[in-house]
This record gives structure tokens, C-alpha cells and sequence, in this order.
């Protein structure tokens, strides 16, 4: 990025702190995982109405998880 002259807003925003070495590890474990995540798979919403539906939408959260369907 170019210096941007005093007043700038630009120049007044605070810079990034290099990561840590934690930081990377971390980092890089989870942009791991997220490469392993097939976007272009389905996922269900399961919506329900009431405290009620629980007990019906965890059976079809099992089945659907069991199917290999991601669900939410």
C-alpha cells in the first residue's frame, strides 16, 4: 500500500500486529479444514416452529447426517 499524506484517513488506521507463531498454527489448521469443506454440497435448514419439534427434527438431523446431507 502507498503512504497516504497526514490527515489521510487511510494513514490514521492502525496497523496490523505481525501473527504469532500460535496464530499461524492456528490459522493454518483451520484454513486446512476449510479446504476439506465441499461447498458445493447441499445443506438443509431445519427450521422448527416450537420447543415441541425437537424430538422430530433431531431424528431428521440423524437421518440426514447419516445420509452424509449437511444440516443446520
Amino acid at each position: 500500500m502507498s503512504e497516504q499524506p497526514p490527515g489521510s484517513p487511510l494513514s490514521e488506521q492502525p496497523q496490523a500486529e505481525p501473527m504469532t507463531e500460535q496464530q499461524e498454527a492456528t490459522y493454518a489448521e483451520l484454513a486446512s479444514e476449510l479446504e476439506q469443506v465441499d461447498t458445493d454440497a447441499p445443506v438443509v435448514g431445519i427450521v422448527m416452529g416450537s420447543k415441541s419439534d425437537m424430538p422430530a427434527m433431531e431424528g431428521a438431523e440423524k437421518e440426514l447426517e447419516e445420509r452424509g446431507i449437511r444440516s443446520e
